[in-house]
């Protein structure tokens, strides 16, 4: 199929319903920056009537505990596990049909002067 005829994305998309239902500790208030529901409907607009597929979550559904940002105001937040999946790959059904890996690469957030988002990759056989 030519690449004109498959539309895909690869994008950080700040989803915050997604990240709410990954990581939602009780004292975030709903309506926050992080969690509005205009974003969580925009979601859920490309995933469940888009045919748009979170690429980390075909390869881990349900996995806990994998997050891409880390508030550098909660100390060790990365040794501790508190972060949030903020950052999403995202793609059509046909190219995620193609997809065979995604995943979360920790070191960069470890390493001096971080930025507070890590990386995720995610491979696809075209």
């Amino acid at each position: 199929m030519p690449c004109n005829e498959v539309f895909y994305s690869e994008c950080l998309v700040n989803s915050q319903r997604l990240t709410a239902f990954l990581y939602s500790p009780p004292d975030i208030p709903r309506g926050h920056v992080d969690f509005t529901p205009e974003v969580w409907d925009a979601f859920d607009l490309l995933h469940n009537h888009g045919g748009i597929v979170d690429i980390f979550r075909k390869h881990h559904p349900g996995e806990a505990g994998q997050y891409v940002f880390f508030d550098y105001r909660v100390p060790r937040s990365v040794e501790r596990g508190l972060g949030w999946r903020v950052d999403h790959i995202l793609a059509t059904a046909p190219l995620a049909d193609q997809s065979i890996r995604c995943s979360i690469d920790l070191g960069p957030r470890r390493a001096e002067k971080p930025s507070d988002h890590t990386v995720m990759t995610a491979e696809f056989i075209i």
